[in-house]
């Protein structure tokens, strides 16, 4: 599993269990600016590479979906700068269990491309389930970058980018939702932190 390495992560990853498979990180967040000292990489950047390594060859496989929601105009961003054709397969809004279960009727083929484009942390939990019925998949959980990509959602002015404010920005959109996951991430950190279980490493 692909996924960013920032405070939703962190602090989910000890409340569901998300890494019982092995996962690539990439920094993005502001707990990772001060947590690791690394420089910030935007998801829509990193899928950007990605994609362009696929249109060149240097990374293949079978078959590419995309699990989550797409729009039109996201959809049609992909096809453009993407090579090969890929499946998209929306799931539901709704808890955990309420995704699970259109998801159990989805056949993946071996050595698979899956690109989840859900909010941390359903994503992370689809991918585990995912990576249980087939192991050799690679999943990307990439949220909202391809939306950004396209245009569809505004991406965060520069200048908030570079004061780490991002999160700040991202609170104009869904807001109910972001607010009470940035509220319960921040809870639950201060809990790793007195605990003494905040390095994931």
């Amino acid at each position: 599993i692909i996924s960013a390495l920032n405070l939703a992560f962190i602090t989910y990853n000890y409340k569901f269990k998300l890494r019982t498979h092995n996962y690539i990180f990439w920094p993005d967040g502001i707990f990772t600016t001060y947590l690791t000292n690394t420089k910030k990489i935007p998801g829509r950047k990193f899928f950007t590479l990605f994609i362009n390594k696929i249109n060149k060859k240097k990374i293949k496989f079978n078959k590419i979906y995309i699990l989550g929601n797409l729009p039109l105009i996201s959809s049609t961003w992909l096809k453009n700068n993407l090579n090969q054709n890929f499946i998209h397969i929306n799931l539901p809004y709704g808890n955990i269990n309420y995704i699970n279960k259109k998801f159990k009727k989805i056949n993946f083929i071996e050595k698979s491309l899956i690109i989840l484009t859900l909010p941390t942390p359903k994503q992370e939990l689809i991918a585990n389930m995912i990576l249980r019925k087939k192991p050799s998949s690679t999943i990307i959980c990439i949220g909202g970058s391809i939306n950004i990509l396209s245009g569809y959602e505004k991406k965060t002015p520069s200048i908030l980018y570079k004061l780490n404010l991002e999160w700040l920005w991202r609170l104009k959109f869904d807001s109910k939702r972001r607010f009470f996951r940035l509220f319960e991430s921040a809870i639950l950190y201060i809990k790793l932190k007195i605990s003494g279980q905040n390095n994931i490493f």
